[in-house]
Protein backbone atom coordinates (compact mmCIF):
# COMPACT_ATOMS: atom_id res chain seq x y z
CA UNK A 1 0.00 0.00 0.00
CA UNK A 2 2.55 2.39 0.54
CA UNK A 3 3.92 2.93 -2.90
CA UNK A 4 0.79 3.73 -4.11
CA UNK A 5 0.50 6.78 -1.21
CA UNK A 6 3.90 7.99 -2.69
CA UNK A 7 2.65 7.47 -6.20
CA UNK A 8 -0.85 9.71 -4.51
CA UNK A 9 0.99 11.69 -3.00
CA UNK A 10 3.10 12.54 -6.39
CA UNK A 11 0.38 13.02 -8.18
CA UNK A 12 -1.45 15.80 -5.73
CA UNK A 13 1.75 17.62 -5.49
CA UNK A 14 1.77 18.08 -9.16
CA UNK A 15 -2.04 18.94 -9.79
CA UNK A 16 -1.75 21.45 -7.05
CA UNK A 17 1.54 22.71 -8.21
CA UNK A 18 0.62 23.66 -11.80
CA UNK A 19 -2.86 25.08 -10.53
CA UNK A 20 -0.77 27.44 -7.99
CA UNK A 21 1.37 28.57 -10.61
CA UNK A 22 -1.61 28.71 -13.59
CA UNK A 23 -3.41 31.22 -10.78
CA UNK A 24 -0.40 33.14 -10.17
CA UNK A 25 0.37 33.48 -14.08
CA UNK A 26 -2.94 34.26 -14.89
CA UNK A 27 -4.10 36.85 -12.13
CA UNK A 28 -6.67 38.87 -13.98
CA UNK A 29 -8.18 35.10 -15.05
CA UNK A 30 -8.22 34.34 -11.46
CA UNK A 31 -9.80 37.31 -10.12
CA UNK A 32 -12.87 36.96 -12.57
CA UNK A 33 -13.46 33.32 -11.79
CA UNK A 34 -13.65 34.19 -7.50
CA UNK A 35 -15.94 36.76 -8.48
CA UNK A 36 -18.23 34.22 -10.86
CA UNK A 37 -18.42 31.70 -8.38
CA UNK A 38 -19.78 34.25 -5.57
CA UNK A 39 -16.48 35.56 -4.40
CA UNK A 40 -16.16 39.08 -3.24
CA UNK A 41 -15.54 41.56 -5.61
CA UNK A 42 -13.81 44.25 -3.97
CA UNK A 43 -11.30 41.06 -2.21
CA UNK A 44 -11.19 39.04 -5.58
CA UNK A 45 -7.72 39.70 -5.98
CA UNK A 46 -6.77 39.00 -2.84
CA UNK A 47 -8.75 36.01 -2.65
CA UNK A 48 -6.87 34.64 -5.84
CA UNK A 49 -4.09 34.92 -4.46
CA UNK A 50 -4.42 33.43 -1.29
CA UNK A 51 -5.66 30.08 -3.25
CA UNK A 52 -2.56 30.49 -5.79
CA UNK A 53 -0.24 30.66 -2.47
CA UNK A 54 -2.22 27.90 -0.71
CA UNK A 55 -2.21 25.49 -3.85
CA UNK A 56 1.45 25.48 -3.49
CA UNK A 57 1.67 24.99 -0.21
CA UNK A 58 0.04 22.06 -0.80
CA UNK A 59 1.83 20.90 -3.16
CA UNK A 60 5.07 21.71 -1.38
CA UNK A 61 4.07 19.97 2.09
CA UNK A 62 3.10 16.87 0.14
CA UNK A 63 6.52 16.15 -0.70
CA UNK A 64 7.55 16.96 2.79
CA UNK A 65 7.37 13.90 4.83
CA UNK A 66 6.37 15.68 8.10
CA UNK A 67 3.59 17.78 6.51
CA UNK A 68 2.26 15.17 4.04
CA UNK A 69 -0.80 14.07 6.44
CA UNK A 70 -1.34 17.84 7.11
CA UNK A 71 -1.36 19.09 3.15
CA UNK A 72 -3.34 16.11 2.37
CA UNK A 73 -6.26 17.59 4.69
CA UNK A 74 -5.74 20.34 3.07
CA UNK A 75 -5.74 19.63 -0.42
CA UNK A 76 -9.19 17.41 0.53
CA UNK A 77 -10.51 20.49 2.46
CA UNK A 78 -9.83 22.97 -0.73
CA UNK A 79 -11.26 19.80 -3.66
CA UNK A 80 -14.68 20.03 -0.85
CA UNK A 81 -14.59 23.91 -1.82
CA UNK A 82 -13.94 23.65 -4.87
CA UNK A 83 -16.53 20.87 -5.49
CA UNK A 84 -19.03 22.74 -3.64
CA UNK A 85 -18.89 26.17 -5.56
CA UNK A 86 -19.20 24.68 -8.61
CA UNK A 87 -22.31 22.47 -7.51
CA UNK A 88 -23.92 25.89 -6.48
CA UNK A 89 -23.64 27.23 -9.29
CA UNK A 90 -24.95 24.57 -11.62
CA UNK A 91 -27.96 24.75 -8.76
CA UNK A 92 -28.17 28.34 -10.33
CA UNK A 93 -28.35 27.36 -13.57
CA UNK A 94 -25.03 28.96 -14.28
CA UNK A 95 -21.58 27.30 -16.12
CA UNK A 96 -18.85 29.55 -15.58
CA UNK A 97 -15.42 28.76 -16.67
CA UNK A 98 -13.34 27.33 -13.68
CA UNK A 99 -9.87 28.80 -14.40
CA UNK A 100 -8.77 25.71 -12.47
CA UNK A 101 -4.96 25.72 -13.97
CA UNK A 102 -5.31 29.56 -15.22
CA UNK A 103 -4.58 29.68 -19.01
CA UNK A 104 -3.15 26.26 -19.11
CA UNK A 105 -7.11 25.10 -19.28
CA UNK A 106 -9.86 26.29 -18.52
CA UNK A 107 -13.27 24.97 -19.10
CA UNK A 108 -17.26 25.70 -18.17
CA UNK A 109 -18.25 24.07 -14.99
CA UNK A 110 -20.15 20.61 -15.78
CA UNK A 111 -20.40 17.38 -14.50
CA UNK A 112 -17.07 16.48 -16.18
CA UNK A 113 -14.92 18.92 -13.40
CA UNK A 114 -17.25 17.46 -10.59
CA UNK A 115 -16.24 13.83 -11.53
CA UNK A 116 -12.55 15.16 -12.10
CA UNK A 117 -12.66 16.64 -8.21
CA UNK A 118 -13.78 13.60 -7.27
CA UNK A 119 -10.90 11.43 -8.71
CA UNK A 120 -8.47 13.58 -6.87
CA UNK A 121 -10.69 13.91 -3.79
CA UNK A 122 -10.60 9.91 -3.86
CA UNK A 123 -6.94 10.30 -3.97
CA UNK A 124 -6.43 12.40 -1.09
CA UNK A 125 -8.73 10.49 1.05
CA UNK A 126 -6.40 7.63 0.06
CA UNK A 127 -3.08 9.58 1.73
CA UNK A 128 -5.29 10.81 4.79
CA UNK A 129 -6.47 7.66 5.87
CA UNK A 130 -3.11 6.43 6.32
CA UNK A 131 -3.11 8.86 9.26
CA UNK A 132 -0.28 11.41 10.45
CA UNK A 133 2.57 8.60 10.67
CA UNK A 134 1.98 8.72 6.33
CA UNK A 135 5.50 10.05 6.47
CA UNK A 136 6.90 7.16 7.97
CA UNK A 137 4.97 4.56 6.53
CA UNK A 138 6.08 6.03 3.27
CA UNK A 139 9.67 4.92 2.05
CA UNK A 140 11.31 7.82 0.49
CA UNK A 141 14.50 6.94 -1.86
CA UNK A 142 17.91 7.92 -0.74
CA UNK A 143 20.92 8.90 -2.32
CA UNK A 144 20.42 8.47 -6.44
CA UNK A 145 16.75 7.43 -5.86
CA UNK A 146 16.15 11.51 -4.90
CA UNK A 147 17.17 11.94 -8.58
CA UNK A 148 14.77 9.24 -9.97
CA UNK A 149 12.38 10.90 -7.50
CA UNK A 150 12.63 14.61 -9.09
CA UNK A 151 12.29 13.43 -12.51
CA UNK A 152 9.33 11.70 -11.90
CA UNK A 153 7.89 14.72 -10.70
CA UNK A 154 9.02 16.83 -12.99
CA UNK A 155 7.52 14.55 -15.52
CA UNK A 156 4.16 14.64 -14.08
CA UNK A 157 4.17 18.21 -13.72
CA UNK A 158 4.79 19.00 -16.96
CA UNK A 159 2.71 15.68 -18.13
CA UNK A 160 -0.27 17.75 -16.49
CA UNK A 161 0.52 21.03 -17.64
CA UNK A 162 1.22 20.24 -21.18
CA UNK A 163 -1.93 18.43 -21.67
CA UNK A 164 -3.98 20.83 -20.15
CA UNK A 165 -1.89 23.55 -22.95
CA UNK A 166 -3.05 21.21 -25.42
CA UNK A 167 -6.52 21.47 -24.69
CA UNK A 168 -6.72 25.08 -24.53
CA UNK A 169 -4.89 25.12 -27.46
CA UNK A 170 -7.49 22.91 -29.47
CA UNK A 171 -10.50 25.00 -27.61
CA UNK A 172 -9.29 28.19 -28.97
CA UNK A 173 -8.60 26.66 -32.30
CA UNK A 174 -11.70 25.48 -32.58
CA UNK A 175 -13.44 28.99 -31.50
CA UNK A 176 -10.78 30.56 -34.25
CA UNK A 177 -12.36 28.04 -37.00
CA UNK A 178 -15.82 29.10 -35.83
CA UNK A 179 -14.73 32.70 -36.44
CA UNK A 180 -13.22 32.41 -39.59
CA UNK A 181 -16.39 30.40 -40.88
CA UNK A 182 -18.23 34.19 -39.76
CA UNK A 183 -16.14 35.92 -41.93
CA UNK A 184 -16.33 34.01 -44.86
CA UNK A 185 -20.32 33.98 -44.55
CA UNK A 186 -20.10 38.00 -44.30
CA UNK A 187 -17.95 38.08 -47.33
CA UNK A 188 -20.01 35.89 -49.14
CA UNK A 189 -22.93 38.30 -48.20
CA UNK A 190 -21.33 40.92 -49.30
CA UNK A 191 -20.31 39.57 -52.96
CA UNK A 192 -17.31 38.31 -52.44
CA UNK A 193 -16.52 34.55 -52.60
CA UNK A 194 -13.46 33.00 -50.73
CA UNK A 195 -12.08 29.76 -52.83
CA UNK A 196 -9.59 27.16 -50.62
CA UNK A 197 -6.65 28.95 -49.68
CA UNK A 198 -3.57 28.20 -52.15
CA UNK A 199 0.06 29.28 -51.00
CA UNK A 200 1.58 32.00 -52.39
CA UNK A 201 5.32 32.99 -52.51
CA UNK A 202 4.93 36.51 -54.92
CA UNK A 203 4.13 39.69 -53.13
CA UNK A 204 1.02 41.58 -54.36
CA UNK A 205 1.63 43.61 -57.37
CA UNK A 206 2.02 47.22 -57.49
CA UNK A 207 0.53 49.77 -59.43
CA UNK A 208 3.16 50.73 -62.34
CA UNK A 209 4.23 47.47 -62.60
CA UNK A 210 4.57 45.14 -65.42
CA UNK A 211 1.57 42.79 -65.27
CA UNK A 212 3.14 39.40 -65.30
CA UNK A 213 2.59 37.24 -68.65
CA UNK A 214 0.40 34.45 -68.90
CA UNK A 215 -0.60 31.89 -71.60
CA UNK A 216 -3.92 30.37 -70.91
CA UNK A 217 -6.59 28.04 -73.01
CA UNK A 218 -10.23 29.40 -73.98
CA UNK A 219 -13.14 27.35 -72.92
CA UNK A 220 -12.40 24.93 -76.23
CA UNK A 221 -8.46 24.93 -75.63
CA UNK A 222 -7.07 27.59 -77.89
CA UNK A 223 -3.79 29.00 -76.05
CA UNK A 224 -4.33 32.92 -75.27
CA UNK A 225 -1.53 35.55 -74.18
CA UNK A 226 -1.74 38.54 -72.27
CA UNK A 227 -0.28 40.57 -75.36
CA UNK A 228 -3.11 39.10 -77.54
CA UNK A 229 -5.49 40.90 -74.88
CA UNK A 230 -3.99 44.05 -75.04
CA UNK A 231 -5.24 47.03 -76.93
CA UNK A 232 -3.30 50.17 -78.44
CA UNK A 233 -5.72 53.09 -76.21
CA UNK A 234 -7.71 50.80 -74.67
CA UNK A 235 -6.88 48.84 -71.59
CA UNK A 236 -7.45 45.73 -70.50
CA UNK A 237 -9.90 44.25 -67.12
CA UNK A 238 -9.04 40.98 -66.19
CA UNK A 239 -11.76 39.55 -64.33
CA UNK A 240 -11.27 36.33 -61.93
CA UNK A 241 -14.46 34.58 -61.97
CA UNK A 242 -15.97 31.53 -60.45
CA UNK A 243 -18.34 29.35 -62.58
CA UNK A 244 -20.01 28.35 -59.12
CA UNK A 245 -19.80 31.81 -57.51
CA UNK A 246 -23.27 33.40 -56.94
CA UNK A 247 -21.73 36.84 -56.94
CA UNK A 248 -19.63 36.12 -60.02
CA UNK A 249 -22.68 35.14 -62.08
CA UNK A 250 -24.43 37.99 -61.16
CA UNK A 251 -21.20 39.76 -62.73
CA UNK A 252 -21.64 38.08 -66.02
CA UNK A 253 -24.81 39.39 -66.78
CA UNK A 254 -24.44 42.44 -65.91
CA UNK A 255 -21.36 42.37 -68.81
CA UNK A 256 -23.98 40.19 -71.17
CA UNK A 257 -25.82 42.83 -70.74
CA UNK A 258 -23.15 45.25 -71.80
CA UNK A 259 -22.45 43.10 -74.56
CA UNK A 260 -25.66 43.29 -76.03
CA UNK A 261 -26.05 47.11 -75.82
CA UNK A 262 -28.26 47.76 -72.61
CA UNK A 263 -26.37 50.09 -69.91
CA UNK A 264 -22.88 50.18 -71.95
CA UNK A 265 -21.01 53.73 -71.07
CA UNK A 266 -20.98 56.40 -72.98
CA UNK A 267 -17.03 56.37 -73.33
CA UNK A 268 -15.04 53.90 -74.71
CA UNK A 269 -15.17 50.89 -72.72
CA UNK A 270 -12.07 49.15 -71.96
CA UNK A 271 -11.50 45.12 -73.03
CA UNK A 272 -12.79 42.83 -70.78
CA UNK A 273 -11.63 39.04 -70.29
CA UNK A 274 -12.95 36.36 -67.86
CA UNK A 275 -10.37 34.46 -65.94
CA UNK A 276 -12.19 31.44 -64.77
CA UNK A 277 -11.39 28.46 -62.49
CA UNK A 278 -10.97 25.01 -63.90
CA UNK A 279 -14.53 23.52 -63.41
CA UNK A 280 -14.85 23.51 -67.57
CA UNK A 281 -18.07 21.29 -67.36
CA UNK A 282 -19.72 24.34 -64.80
CA UNK A 283 -18.58 26.67 -67.20
CA UNK A 284 -19.87 25.12 -70.37
CA UNK A 285 -23.35 24.80 -68.22
CA UNK A 286 -23.49 28.25 -68.06
CA UNK A 287 -25.69 30.42 -71.19
CA UNK A 288 -23.54 30.85 -73.92
CA UNK A 289 -24.01 34.90 -73.13
CA UNK A 290 -22.27 34.75 -70.01
CA UNK A 291 -19.37 32.93 -70.87
CA UNK A 292 -17.38 35.78 -72.65
CA UNK A 293 -15.49 35.97 -75.26
CA UNK A 294 -12.79 35.77 -74.15
CA UNK A 295 -13.23 33.11 -71.10
CA UNK A 296 -10.23 31.74 -70.35
CA UNK A 297 -9.58 28.74 -68.05
CA UNK A 298 -7.17 28.24 -65.33
CA UNK A 299 -6.40 25.06 -63.69
CA UNK A 300 -5.17 25.57 -60.36
CA UNK A 301 -5.40 29.18 -59.87
CA UNK A 302 -1.60 29.58 -60.95
CA UNK A 303 -2.70 32.94 -62.47
CA UNK A 304 -4.71 34.33 -60.00
CA UNK A 305 -1.96 33.82 -57.42
CA UNK A 306 0.46 35.77 -59.73
CA UNK A 307 -1.79 39.01 -59.97
CA UNK A 308 -2.53 38.61 -55.82
CA UNK A 309 -6.40 37.27 -56.15
CA UNK A 310 -7.45 35.43 -53.61
CA UNK A 311 -11.36 36.22 -53.70
CA UNK A 312 -14.16 35.80 -56.40
CA UNK A 313 -15.23 37.49 -58.39
CA UNK A 314 -12.24 40.27 -58.48
CA UNK A 315 -10.83 42.20 -61.03
CA UNK A 316 -7.71 44.23 -61.81
CA UNK A 317 -6.99 46.96 -64.71
CA UNK A 318 -4.18 46.82 -66.80
CA UNK A 319 -2.54 50.05 -69.27
CA UNK A 320 -2.26 49.61 -72.74
CA UNK A 321 1.35 49.22 -72.08
CA UNK A 322 0.90 46.55 -70.17
CA UNK A 323 0.92 48.27 -66.12
CA UNK A 324 -1.47 47.40 -63.51
CA UNK A 325 -2.93 49.99 -62.70
CA UNK A 326 -4.08 50.13 -59.21
CA UNK A 327 -4.88 47.14 -56.84
CA UNK A 328 -7.54 44.49 -57.21
CA UNK A 329 -11.01 45.31 -56.93
CA UNK A 330 -13.31 43.24 -55.15
CA UNK A 331 -16.81 42.06 -54.97
CA UNK A 332 -19.52 41.83 -58.19
CA UNK A 333 -20.24 45.91 -57.65
CA UNK A 334 -16.39 47.21 -57.61
CA UNK A 335 -15.54 45.24 -60.49
CA UNK A 336 -19.02 46.35 -62.07
CA UNK A 337 -17.79 50.49 -61.21
CA UNK A 338 -14.74 49.62 -62.75
CA UNK A 339 -16.02 48.33 -66.27
CA UNK A 340 -19.43 49.62 -66.34
CA UNK A 341 -19.47 52.72 -64.10
CA UNK A 342 -21.87 53.19 -61.14
CA UNK A 343 -24.06 50.47 -60.00
CA UNK A 344 -27.49 50.73 -58.92
CA UNK A 345 -28.74 48.60 -55.91
CA UNK A 346 -31.16 46.63 -58.21
CA UNK A 347 -28.31 45.64 -61.09
CA UNK A 348 -26.15 43.80 -57.78
CA UNK A 349 -26.95 42.17 -54.75
CA UNK A 350 -24.20 43.25 -52.72
CA UNK A 351 -24.46 47.14 -53.78
CA UNK A 352 -26.39 49.12 -51.23
CA UNK A 353 -26.62 52.69 -52.47
CA UNK A 354 -25.86 54.21 -56.18
CA UNK A 355 -21.75 55.49 -56.05
CA UNK A 356 -19.48 57.28 -58.41
CA UNK A 357 -16.09 56.16 -57.72
CA UNK A 358 -13.77 57.37 -60.48
CA UNK A 359 -13.69 54.54 -63.56
CA UNK A 360 -9.64 53.72 -65.35
CA UNK A 361 -9.47 56.61 -66.99
CA UNK A 362 -8.71 58.72 -63.82
CA UNK A 363 -6.73 55.83 -62.56
CA UNK A 364 -4.44 55.32 -65.40
CA UNK A 365 -4.43 59.23 -65.58
CA UNK A 366 -2.97 59.04 -61.77
CA UNK A 367 0.08 56.69 -62.86
CA UNK A 368 0.84 59.44 -65.71
CA UNK A 369 -0.70 57.71 -68.25
CA UNK A 370 -3.97 58.24 -70.52
CA UNK A 371 -5.83 55.58 -72.55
Amino acid sequence: MTPLVLVARLVLAAVFAVAGAGKLVDRAGSREAVRTFGGSHRHAGAIALALAVVELAVAAGLLIGAAAWWAAVAALALLALFTAAMARSLRAGVKPDCRCFGRLHSAPVGPRLLARNGVLAAIAVAVVAQGPSVSSATPWPTGHGWVTLGLVLVSATSLVAGGGLVIELLRRNGRLLARVEDLEATLARAGIEVPARRDRSDRPLRAGQRAPDFTLPDLDGRPVTLSELLRPGRPLVLVFASASCAPCRLLLERLAQRRAGHGAPADPAPTVAIVGDGDRAAWRALPEELRGPPLLIQEHGEIADRYGIELTPAAVLVSPDGLVAGPPSLGAAAVSRLILGPVEETDLRDARRPRTQPRWEPLLAGEGRTA
